[in-house]
C-alpha cells in the first residue's frame, strides 16, 4: 500500500469517527476499526465494532441511513473532497 493511501485511510478513519462520535444516539459504543480503500482510492469501505453486541443491528442501520451524511462530513471536514 502506497505512503498516499495510507494517508487517506488514516484521514477518513478520523473523519467517520468524530462524524459516529457526534451524531450516534449513544446508546451504544461505535468504534471505527478499519477502513478499505479501492486500488484508485475512489472508494472506501469503513469498517467499525459495535459495544454491546445487541445494538449491532440498530448500528448497523443507523450506519446505512447515514451514508451521504458521513460521505459529506468528510467531504467538508477533510481535504479529500476537493
Amino acid at each position: 500500500m502506497s505512503e498516499r493511501s495510507e494517508k487517506i485511510i488514516k484521514i477518513i478513519k478520523m473523519a467517520a469517527a468524530n462524524f459516529m462520535e457526534r451524531e450516534s444516539s449513544g446508546q451504544s459504543l461505535i468504534t471505527i476499526t478499519d477502513v478499505k480503500l479501492s486500488n484508485d482510492e475512489k472508494y472506501a469501505n469503513i469498517l467499525f465494532t459495535v459495544l454491546p453486541e445487541s445494538m449491532e443491528g440498530q448500528a448497523l442501520d443507523f450506519a446505512k441511513r447515514m451514508r451521504s451524511e458521513v460521505r459529506e462530513y468528510i467531504k467538508t471536514h477533510t481535504k479529500l473532497g476537493k
